[in-house]
């Protein structure tokens, strides 16, 4: 997020720098996790993929199998979070006041923006039921 809004946040070159090198470390620890996530994706069934209308008029999804993926899926990203945010932590301590008040502000619009998203896929789902 740093990353992506380092004009926003008036990055210098070193802070820039610093906070690549925390971000490839969290990638390198995240592997294992990601890979971990992709393991559990249903496998897509074979041929071209569905449009829209027919995604929405072919069969439901097995709400069973959906539902004990999902608690396997949990844990998982619920450290990746973890992960992330001690990642965060670190990469504030290079900023200054000002850039800090400002990235929180950032992260703040972002994670309201991912929950607006999450809840109309939500709802999107329970429709579809």
């Amino acid at each position: 997020m740093l990353l992506k809004n380092q004009q926003a946040l008036a990055l210098t070159a070193e802070q820039v720098a610093q906070v690549e090198a925390l971000q490839a470390a969290l990638e390198q620890k995240d592997a294992p996790l990601v890979e971990k996530l992709e393991a559990l994706r249903p496998p897509h069934p074979p041929g071209p993929p569905p449009s829209g209308t027919e995604r929405m008029n072919g069969p439901p999804p097995d709400s069973e199998a959906m539902r004990e993926r999902m608690q396997q899926v949990q844990p998982i990203v619920t450290e990746l979070r973890a992960n992330d945010d001690a990642a965060y932590q670190e990469a504030e301590k290079l900023l200054s006041d000002t850039q800090k008040a400002r990235a929180r502000e950032l992260i703040t619009q972002e994670r309201e923006e991912h929950q607006r998203r999450h809840e109309a896929m939500r709802q999107q789902m329970q429709n579809r039921q």
